[in-house]
């Protein structure tokens, strides 16, 4: 009996080592000089977008891409024109130009944080959440969105700081990400090139 457990022991051992070194964590989202969105023009981000409709049942999958196409001055800051609009880091987070900066995720930050977007509130879940990215193991800020609409909506991102958005869950029905919520949609890093 002792020779099955100390054999059991080191199998177990050896299995858990040999999964660590397979999946290497490829940032360090608690080194602050690294921005949450690298913002350099050229950088780009290729996501795989799963769609479900009705909510809950799959419908499809494509890919969109998130360019950095290039850069202007906007209330004297510089702002970086990308797919999804103007975009800045900010030493507090990251900024999206709307008639005006707005802070869009804290950062950094730590969890429990909360901030509203026009009326929206937004909760760090976590600083260092792993989220697998192809090979790689990636610690992420984890933020959740709440949308108060006829449809409440829930949105979970996850960036990994100095590489970027590496995944968005969307969900409507309110709740919890796990109570009433049906997916509409996730998205998903499948690759990225930095500047």
């Amino acid at each position: 009996m002792n020779r099955f457990l100390l054999l059991l022991t080191i199998i177990v051992t050896s299995l858990n080592s040999c999964k660590k070194d397979s999946n290497p964590i490829s940032n360090a989202p608690n080194d602050q000089t690294i921005e949450l969105l690298p913002l350099k023009i050229g950088n780009n981000w290729t996501m795989q977008r799963t769609l479900y409709s009705p909510p809950g049942t799959f419908w499809r999958v494509d890919t969109m891409t998130f360019i950095v196409r290039s850069d202007t001055v906007l209330d004297n800051q510089t702002w970086y024109l990308t797919t999804e609009g103007a975009l800045r880091n900010g030493t507090d987070g990251l900024y999206a130009y709307n008639l005006g900066p707005l802070l869009v995720f804290k950062y950094p930050s730590i969890p429990n944080d909360t901030f509203s977007i026009q009326g929206n509130t937004i909760t760090v879940i976590s600083t260092n959440e792993p989220k697998k990215v192809g090979p790689n193991l990636l610690l992420c800020y984890h933020y959740s969105e709440s949308i108060l609409s006829s449809n409440d909506i829930l949105l979970q991102y996850y960036f990994a700081p100095g590489i970027g958005w590496v995944h968005l869950e969307e969900a409507v029905g309110g709740g919890t990400p796990t109570e009433n919520c049906e997916l509409t949609a996730t998205y998903d890093l499948i690759d990225y090139h930095l500047k």
